[in-house]
């Protein structure tokens, strides 16, 4: 915390403009938004666990564990390479969808290519943290979800920053196991 204080200041790493949650109309669809970040966090743990596997699974293919970072990298820079904002810590990526910046397209490219990045960089023993990745692929889901249900019912009237706070607490305290420790 010194050190970042030091280098990048005292102040939040991630500035927020005012957000509208619209509570009451809109808290069917957090509930829904709220169950469907929860599957979509056990998908992700699973998901993490099966990669791990199944990069242990190449020594049976006689393929020496010294390899697999080279392989891990190879996926990473493919998916780098397509979506180059799925590299890095993302936390410019986070204040984006968080502040409403990046299209639908983009979101979903992300929804989708940064928990391929981390499972495929964890699983091949390279360096990466969970932490950033989950928060990004939470607040990507939240912001698809807002954009597909007004696009399906306008009036519903949704806030893509506000649907990006919501999933993105919600992932990652499911993900964490956690969901208590993420709203304090």
């Amino acid at each position: 915390t010194t050190v970042r204080m030091v280098l990048m200041g005292r102040g939040p790493m991630v500035t927020l403009d005012p957000v509208n949650f619209g509570f009451i109309p809109a808290i069917p669809w957090y509930l829904v938004l709220g169950v469907l970040s929860g599957l979509a966090a056990v998908g992700f743990v699973r998901a993490l666990a099966w990669c791990e596997d199944a990069f242990e699974h190449l020594e049976k293919l006689h393929l020496n564990d010294m390899w697999w970072p080279t392989l891990g990298g190879l996926g990473l820079g493919l998916i780098g390479y397509f979506v180059p904002k799925t590299l890095g810590s993302g936390y410019g990526v986070i204040a984006d969808i968080l502040n409403n910046k990046l299209t639908l397209g983009l979101l979903i490219a992300i929804l989708f290519c940064k928990p391929l990045a981390i499972l495929i960089a964890l699983g091949s023993r390279t360096s990466g943290g969970t932490l950033a990745p989950m928060f990004m692929t939470g607040a990507a889901l939240g912001g698809v979800f807002a954009y597909a249900v007004n696009a399906l019912i306008p009036g519903a009237a949704l806030s893509p920053a506000a649907c990006a706070i919501l999933a993105m607490a919600a992932f990652f305290g499911a993900a964490a196991r956690a969901p208590f420790t993420f709203i304090i």
